[in-house]
Parts: C-alpha cells; sequence; structure tokens
C-alpha cells in the first residue's frame, strides 16, 4: 500500500540522501548517519590503561584519537595521538602514530579526548561518528611537596607514592616536552620516599654543578621509565622565588658597545658581600674569576652606577656579545646561589661605509664555471662572504637559520679538502688564503656541504643571495646583493643511443658546451601530431564516463582529447499525477555528472506506454545514443482525483460527510479530527464508489473537522494489487453536540 504519509517519507528521505552525498564531499565534513558508529570499553580511563575501541563505518574507514580543544583535525590542523583501521575492536593506544606526534609515543595525559570514526587518505577528513572519553591520573599513586611556595636555595621536600621502579623528576614549565626526553629534569630522586629533590641526580644534559633553582614555575612528575617516553602518574606544581631583600633592575638590556649599562641592585644590609656578575650566556660556571666583569654591591653602590665603569674588574674588557646579569647572595665558594638574573646584549658598532661587497647579479653563471665576487672590510674584523638560496629568509645559523653553500674570509685562509672544498676534518687538505679587495671565485671557496653541495656537486638552478657580514658571527649582516641567476650545464645532445617515439623517450649522451661533462639521458618523447577531427572513442554510460580522442597521424593512434561526463541523474520531472481524463506525458529530465543537460532526441529517446491516461501504473523507456550508451526504465502514477466534499452535518455524537460520487475509484476514505491538522485522526474506508455518504457514531463534543479522499486499486509493475489514493479534500467542520 502506497500511502501519502509513505510517499513523503520516500521523498525525504531522497533529500536527506542528497545532502548526506554533497556532506561527504564537502571540506572537513561531518556525515550524520545512525548506522555508523564508534564506541569504548569504558568512557573513563587510567594513565597508561589500553582504550578499546569497536567501530562501524563504511568501506576504507578509520579511528583516530584527538586532543579535546588542541585544533582542528577534520582539517589536519591536529595530528591524531594514534589511529587505526576502522570496522574491528583494537586498543587505539597500540595504533599507529599520527603524523607529527613522536614515534615514542605510548601513553596519554590526564584529559579528556575525543575518538573519532573517519574517512580520507588526506585532510580535509569525512567524519561518520564520535565518543569523548576522559583519562585520569592514577589514585592510587601522588607525588606531593611540603610547601607550594619556596626560596632559591632552599630545600624542596618530595613524597611520592608510585608503582614499583618509579622516580622523580623536577621540570621547568613551558620548557618542553619531559615525557619525550625533550626537556632534561633538573635533578631525579627514587620514588616511594620523601627525600630533598635538590640533593638529587642532575638530569642529562644538565651541568653537574646545578645546586638551585632560578626564580619560576616548576612541575615535580612521578614517572617510570629508563628511557624516553616515560610513563606520568602524578604531578605537582610549586614556585621557587628570590630572597626577600633582594632585586635586581637594568634600565635598557639592549646596549650598543660603548654604551653605560645601568643598572641598580637591593639587598640586605645584613648581607655585606652579595655582588653582581656578568657571565657570557651559556656559561655554567659562576663565579668571580670567571665573568667578565662584577661589582661587590656595598654602600657606593646603593644606587644606580654603569656596571661596565664602576665594577671591581678594572683590568678587563667587556666586548659586545649577549650575556647574562646575575645576583649574587654572599657566599665564599659555589655553590653561589643567584637571586635574580636578566638577559642583557651588547652589540657591536660597525660603521658600515668601511666594507664593500661587489657582485653583478645582472648576469647569470652557470655552476660549472666561476662566480666572481669582490669584498672589502676593515683590518682584523673578521668579515665573511656567503651565499644561501633566494628564499633562504633567517640566515642566522647560529640561531637556527640556514647554512650557506659557500663562503669566504675577506682577509684570511681556511684549510678545507682538496676534492670537495669542505671545510670539516679534511683527509687530504689544501690551504685556501683571500686578500681584502681582492676577486674571489665564490663558487669555489670553503664548502659547508649544505645539501651535499660543494667542488664536486655543483649548486642548483634557481636564485641566490650573496650576504657579506660584519665579523666573525651572523650577527652583523652589512650588504646583501639578491637575485644572483645560478645556471646548469648547458647540455647538447651528442649521440643517439635509441630513437624516441611519440609516447617513449630515446636515449642518449649529452655534452656540456661550457666545461666537457657528458652525461647518459633520455631524449623527450617526441608527442603526437593530432589530425584535429573529434571522434567518440568512448561512450558515457550511468557507470563511466567516455572519451573524446584525435587520430595521431604519425603512429595512427587514438589520442584522448577530452571527457564525456557519465550520466548522473534520469528522472521523470514528476512521479505521480492526478487524473484529469486526458493523456499525460510526463517530461524526461537527463542531467550529466558535470550538472549539464542532457538534450531529447540528439542523446536520446523516449519510448512513452501507448495509453497513459487512466489510473495506474505506468512505464516508459529512455534509449541513450550517439555520445551516451545504455538504457533505463521510468515509472510513474496517475493517482485518483481530488474528491470534493459536499456537507458536514452534526448530531447527538454523529458527524455525517457527505461528498460527490467518482465512477473512476474503487472507494474513498473519509477521517475526522479535533484538530485542523488531522492529528489523531479516525479513518475510514468506504469500499464502493457509489456510496457517497458516512455518518460516525459515538463522536465526542466539540467542532470536529472532515476529510475525504478517493482511492482505486490496481496492479502495480510487479502485478502486485496495491492502492493508488487521491489527494485529501479541503477541510469542512462542524460542532458535535
Amino acid at each position: 500500500m502506497v500511502t501519502a504519509r509513505k510517499r513523503k517519507s520516500v521523498r525525504w528521505l531522497i533529500a536527506l540522501l542528497c545532502i548526506t552525498v554533497f556532506a561527504a564531499f564537502a571540506p572537513g565534513s561531518v556525515y550524520a548517519d545512525s548506522e555508523y558508529s564508534v564506541t569504548t570499553d569504558k568512557d573513563e580511563y587510567t594513565v597508561g590503561e589500553a582504550i578499546n575501541v569497536t567501530s562501524v563505518g563504511p568501506s576504507g574507514s578509520w579511528v583516530g584519537i584527538y586532543g579535546v580543544d588542541e585544533g582542528d583535525y577534520l582539517d589536519g590542523t591536529q595530528a591524531s595521538y594514534w589511529y587505526i583501521d576502522g570496522n574491528k575492536t583494537a586498543d587505539i593506544t597500540k595504533g599507529t602514530t599520527g603524523a607529527g606526534r613522536p614515534k615514542s609515543l605510548t601513553q596519554l595525559k590526564p584529559g579528556k579526548y575525543k575518538i573519532v570514526l573517519l574517512t580520507g587518505a588526506q585532510p580535509p577528513y569525512t567524519q561518520y561518528a564520535e565518543k569523548t572519553i576522559t583519562v585520569k591520573a592514577d589514585s592510587r599513586y601522588s607525588v606531593t611537596t611540603d610547601k607550594d611556595e619556596y626560596t632559591v636555595g632552599e630545600a624542596i621536600n618530595v613524597t611520592s607514592v608510585g608503582p614499583s621502579g618509579s622516580w622523580v623528576g623536577i621540570y621547568g614549565v613551558d620548557e618542553g616536552d619531559y615525557l619525550d626526553g625533550t626537556q632534561a629534569s633538573y635533578w631525579w630522586i627514587d620514588g616511594n620516599k620523601t627525600a630533598d629533590i635538590t640533593k638529587g641526580t642532575t638530569g642529562t644534559g644538565r651541568p653537574k654543578s646545578l645546586t638551585q633553582l632560578m626564580p619560576g614555575k616548576y612541575i615535580i612528575s612521578l614517572q617510570t621509565g629508563a628511557q624516553p617516553p616515560y610513563t606520568e602518574y602524578a604531578t605537582k606544581d610549586i614556585t621557587v622565588k628570590a630572597d626577600a631583600g633582594y632585586d635586581l633592575t637594568v634600565e635598557n638590556e639592549k646596549i650598543n658597545d660603548g654604551e653605560a649599562l645601568n643598572i641598580k641592585a637591593s639587598v640586605p644590609d645584613s648581607d655585606t658581600e652579595a655582588w653582581v656578575g656578568l657571565y657570557k650566556k651559556g656559561d655554567n660556571v659562576i663565579n668571580k674569576d670567571t665573568s667578565a666583569t662584577f661589582a661587590m654591591i656595598n654602600s657606593d653602590r646603593k644606587g644606580t652606577f654603569n656596571l661596565l665603569k664602576d665594577n671591581d674588574t678594572k683590568d678587563r674588557t667587556v666586548p659586545a656579545g649577549e650575556y647574562k646579569l646575575v645576583l649574587i647572595k654572599s657566599g665564599s665558594g659555589n655553590p653561589y646561589i643567584i637571586e635574580k638574573s636578566f638577559d642583557v646584549s651588547i652589540k657591536k658598532v660597525i660603521n658600515k661605509d668601511d666594507y664593500k661587497l661587489s657582485v653583478d647579479n645582472t648576469k647569470s653563471y652557470a655552476s660549472c664555471g666561476k662566480l666572481p665576487v669582490t669584498a672589502s672590510a676593515p683590518k682584523d674584523s673578521g668579515a665573511w662572504v656567503a651565499i644561501y638560496k633566494q628564499s633562504d629568509e633567517n640566515t642566522n645559523h647560529s640561531k637556527g637559520g640556514k647554512e650557506s653553500y659557500f663562503w669566504y674570509y675577506v682577509d684570511g685562509s681556511d684549510d678545507v679538502d682538496k676534492t670537495t672544498g669542505y671545510w670539516k676534518d679534511p683527509a687530504d687538505k689544501t690551504t685556501l688564503s683571500w686578500e681584502n679587495g681582492k676577486e674571489v671565485d665564490l663558487l669555489h671557496a670553503v664548502s659547508n656541504n649544505r645539501e651535499n653541495k660543494d667542488w664536486k656537486n655543483r649548486l642548483d638552478e634557481g636564485a641566490y643571495k650573496i650576504i657579506l657580514y660584519g665579523d666573525a658571527g651572523y650577527d652583523y649582516p652589512i650588504q646583501t646583493i639578491e637575485n644572483v641567476k645560478i645556471t646548469g650545464h648547458e647540455w647538447e645532445l651528442t649521440k643517439t643511443e635509441s630513437e624516441p617515439t611519440c609516447t617513449d623517450k630515446g636515449s642518449g649522451t649529452y655534452t656540456c658546451k661550457l666545461c666537457g661533462e657528458t652525461k647518459q639521458d633520455f631524449i623527450p618523447a617526441l608527442g603526437h601530431k593530432l589530425d584535429g577531427k573529434t571522434i567518440v572513442s568512448k561512450k558515457a554510460t550511468d557507470k563511466e564516463d567516455g572519451e573524446y580522442a584525435e587520430t595521431c597521424t604519425v603512429c595512427h593512434k587514438h589520442v584522448v582529447t577530452g571527457k564525456i561526463a557519465k550520466i548522473a541523474s534520469v528522472k521523470t520531472s514528476k512521479s505521480a499525477y492526478a487524473y484529469t481524463g486526458k493523456t499525460i506525458k510526463p517530461i524526461v529530465e537527463v542531467i550529466d555528472a558535470d550538472g549539464k543537460t542532457i538534450v531529447e532526441n540528439d542523446h536520446y529517446l523516449v519510448t512513452r506506454a501507448k495509453s497513459s491516461k487512466n489510473i495506474g501504473y505506468y512505464t516508459l523507456t529512455v534509449k541513450f545514443q550517439n555520445e551516451y550508451d545504455g538504457t533505463k526504465k521510468l515509472t510513474y502514477t496517475i493517482n485518483p482525483k481530488k474528491t470534493s466534499l459536499k456537507s458536514v452535518k452534526a448530531g447527538k455524537k454523529t458527524l455525517k460527510a457527505s461528498w460527490k460520487k467518482d465512477s473512476k475509484v474503487s472507494g474513498y476514505q473519509v477521517r475526522y479530527s479535533a484538530k485542523k491538522s488531522m492529528k489523531s485522526a479516525k479513518v475510514k474506508t468506504i469500499k464502493s464508489y457509489k456510496t457517497t455518504s458516512y455518518k460516525f457514531s459515538k463522536v465526542k463534543k466539540g467542532k470536529k473537522y472532515v476529510q475525504v479522499r478517493s482511492y482505486k486499486t490496481v496492479k502495480n509493475i510487479s502485478g502486485k494489487k496495491v492502492k493508488l489514493y487521491g489527494s485529501w479534500s479541503s477541510v469542512k467542520s462542524a460542532k458535535v453536540r
């Protein structure tokens, strides 16, 4: 029985399917369907516990786990911690590590995570289902301290309860991941005891002389594992502050060479031996003898003073560079207690007019030839010249920037390998010397072996820049000449080994016109010569695209030149019509995969039923031709016309409806409801078309709404008897007493 309600459901499902198909191909889309699901064996887990995931998804689906609020995962901004194939049950923590996550990752930190069922080999992915879980610390384990806040140099007593073999480490907040070994512990101690962690074992890479923490925030972590990645069981945050009464301020932390470094130090009156020291940045040995300069904080230095002039090391000169300024509590020797520190930069003052770099960047230079460069600089300045790719933004190699390809001192020398020009540990060395202001072939200067480029393996073709640095470091780039064009060998074919064809490469010997170097290489395929006459080499169907082609005049093969989009949709303008007494001819609409209309007669013919007038089921046939191939049958119905409701009369607990007779139908349905929407309506089926009224009895009092419609029993396409219904009539009402 095909009712109007069921027809509405079918139309709704078709609309939903269209929306779903569109969503499945939208960037970063979420596809909601009860057919697919992802579940876990629990909602809450303990750190290090297996997370068993079960998923039901489309073919090729997979499951990833992501941190809540760690970034969008559908567009690939956040990588999965791990992922597993879909349509199975597995422990996701044993899955494949997501791109960019450390391969050593074995556990999740406490927090909320989202497990997501996805498809797609590359972002944006399509999501089908998700499940949120919580990971919590193990309540059996804990790490505590005797206080939350400590003073510099004070003992930090730690108590821990952990599994067998556990240990406790202390780390700087925001100094890097410690579970994967990126940040080493300051110190570590065995677990399951109470101890001063500052007396523990120094972490790998930390200075052995380390005895105190600088002011700041730290995290104490209870872990297991001999090598990273470690497993964490509990944490405690603490704060380290300077002693009361100690303070250090700097007027300007960045100064030029020769300017004043004005500072002010405050110490308690009882501390008569506190001092301020200036040290090279990264120097782990802190004492008066290793400082660039220092000053005792006596009664004459209670205010602001210039440390570079007013100090206790009159014999020491402080050159330009990067320094750390520290205020040190009184003490006769290590361990010295640092109360406060600042990073200080003293910049070298350079007169750029004393430097000059000359390169003709209007020319092109072959990598197998020479690149003449001339540079001059003050004597003993340490100036040097280097070549980089034009696209290299950061060329300060000491701060993570790109390394140069070749370089030389403006006035100096260096030992390099005789064959490659590489400076590091040359086995068979030669000495290169350069004179101030003299021309130098930069392509045969010192090689840094970047990307394996040296005297034998030359620079790749492209744009480069040449930089003159003012001293031996990277901090003073004086002059840059950009867009120096490097070309490759100038090859010409000197011998053919095998001839190329339309589609296949040949081979032969090429010789550089500049340096005479030879190489074996392919000779490019000749390519087809097309006749310009388009043919249909493959017809399109509803399953796959077709193809246009032209014929090659050389090899006579058909060469595909265009696509015939496959048939995407074949339908009638309507699937159901109301009886009119006249022949009904539905319009056929055919759309290809590109959204274009395929024209009748040009590309397909329609064969319709001989008579399409009476109520019933009908079939028409669409047969494709010319660029298209295939046959499609479409079904439509002619339903009874809308019945006219003549009158509605109410009596005591009765309700009578009368309607106009329709001899073309089998019977009628009449219904009434207390609501105009006909919700919860009571329906009566009248099995004879001759009956034109019906009286409902036992009707409750109140206003009632009535409708009628006709139906006809017919055979469907399969030969099964079904009812076709007309539309409900307009609503009439009456008040039952």
